[in-house]
């Protein structure tokens, strides 16, 4: 049995294309957990409608040490009703549309 070399993929998650709305999620992972495991964690999502776009990302720094990255990608100000809210001391945001 051969090594198995993990990476950092990124995938599209969820797609929505409607008369109103245009919704699009994508999730980044990184290898995680034991060195006898190969097991790949999330690591990053961005979220986009319309012309909104939000990065949520903490797949530059090293697995469990890292704080995540919130930005804003698109000119502000957001559209009527998008929040992020942030809870548990920066450690779980919600992206609400």
């Amino acid at each position: 049995m051969g090594h198995l070399a993990c990476k950092e993929i990124s995938y599209l998650a969820y797609k929505i294309i409607e008369c109103i709305s245009r919704m699009q999620v994508q999730s980044r992972t990184w290898p995680c957990g034991h060195s006898h495991r190969k097991t790949i964690c999330n690591c990053g999502v961005a979220v986009r409608e319309n012309s909104d776009v939000i990065v949520m990302d903490m797949c530059e720094g090293i697995f469990n040490r890292t704080s995540l990255q919130v930005s804003i990608r698109s000119r502000l100000p957001l559209a009527k009703g998008i929040e992020i809210t942030e809870a548990n001391n920066g450690k779980r945001f919600t992206v609400g549309f």
